[in-house]
C-alpha cells in the first residue's frame, strides 16, 4: 500500500515478523502496513461510521467491504486520509515504512497465520531516525474470520457459506 506522497519526517519504523517464514504460518507475508495518526475507532466515528457494539473497528471495516457496502470505500478513504505512512511487507513479513514525523501513531495490520486472523493495532511513539517492532502472535490479537461469501450458478440462484455449502462442483466465488 502506498500513501501519497514523499517521506515527511525522519522518524523511520521498521516491521520485523516474528512468524516461521513458512508462507502457511507467517501473518505478515506480503501484508500492507498502515501507519494511521489516530485510532481506528476515532477515525471511524468521525467519519460518521457506527461501529456495532462488541464489535471491533477492523470487523466493521472487513464486513463492509466483505458485503461490498458503500461504506467500505468511506472507510477505505478515511483511513487513507488519516495514514501518516504505508508500505507492504516483503516475502518474509518484514517492512520499513517512509519517515514521518516523531510522534505518537497507531500501526495497523491484519493477515493470516494456520488459518487464523490476527491483527495489530498498536500505539507506537516514534522518535527521530530508526525505530522497530517485531510482531508476532504474542502482540496480535485473533480477529474472526469471514466466510468465504459464494453463490451457485444462476440457474440456482441460492446463496450458501463455505465450507457448509455442500455443492462445491455447482458453486463459483463470488
Amino acid at each position: 500500500m502506498a500513501v501519497p506522497g514523499k517521506p515527511t519526517g525522519d522518524a523511520v519504523l521498521s516491521i520485523h515478523s516474528g512468524f516461521p517464514n513458512a508462507s502457511n504460518t507467517n501473518a505478515l507475508t506480503n501484508t500492507p502496513v498502515i501507519l494511521l495518526r489516530d485510532t481506528l475507532s476515532n477515525i471511524l466515528f468521525n467519519t460518521g461510521i457506527q461501529v456495532p457494539p462488541g464489535t471491533l473497528p477492523q470487523m466493521a471495516i472487513a464486513t463492509a467491504c466483505h458485503e461490498r457496502s458503500a461504506d467500505c470505500q468511506t472507510m477505505n478513504q478515511a483511513l487513507l486520509a488519516n495514514a501518516g505512512a504505508g508500505a507492504r511487507a516483503d516475502a518474509s513479513g518484514n517492512g520499513t515504512l517512509p519517515g514521518v514525523p516523531p510522534g505518537t501513531y497507531y500501526l495497523m495490520i491484519s493477515g493470516r497465520s494456520n488459518n487464523q486472523g490476527l491483527y495489530w493495532d498498536l500505539k507506537v511513539e516514534l522518535k527521530s531516525g530508526a525505530n522497530s517492532i517485531t510482531l508476532d502472535e504474542h502482540n496480535g490479537k485473533l480477529l474472526p474470520l469471514l466466510p468465504r461469501r459464494v453463490r451457485r450458478r444462476p440457474d440456482l440462484s441460492e446463496w450458501c457459506y463455505q465450507p457448509t455449502c455442500r455443492m462445491r462442483s455447482r458453486i463459483s466465488t463470488l
